[in-house]
């Protein structure tokens, strides 16, 4: 299955400092989200607490899929959702 990254790195959407409980209700909506979204696999999101940048990794059969996860998660906005693979060497 294809591999996404959504990257949030401009000031504009860096990802914010999440309060327990809004940590919390993102955790419950990416479990409903993965429920009624089979196809799609939130892997995790790795960020850097003081900038604020952050990579969000998902895997899905397309693009529109996971434009439609993260809008059921009530993702906060980001720069590109790009298709990444493996660089062999």
């Amino acid at each position: 299955m294809p591999k996404f990254y959504a990257i949030h790195y401009t000031e504009k959407v860096r990802i914010p400092k999440l309060t327990p409980e809004q940590a919390e209700g993102l955790k419950k909506a990416i479990g409903e989200a993965a429920t009624k979204m089979p196809a799609v696999k939130f892997n995790g999101v790795m960020w850097n607490p003081d900038t604020g940048i952050g990579v969000c990794d998902i895997d899905a059969p397309d693009l529109k899929a996971v434009e439609e996860f993260n809008k059921a998660i009530g993702a906060s906005p980001n720069d590109i959702v790009v298709q990444v693979e493996p660089l062999v060497l």
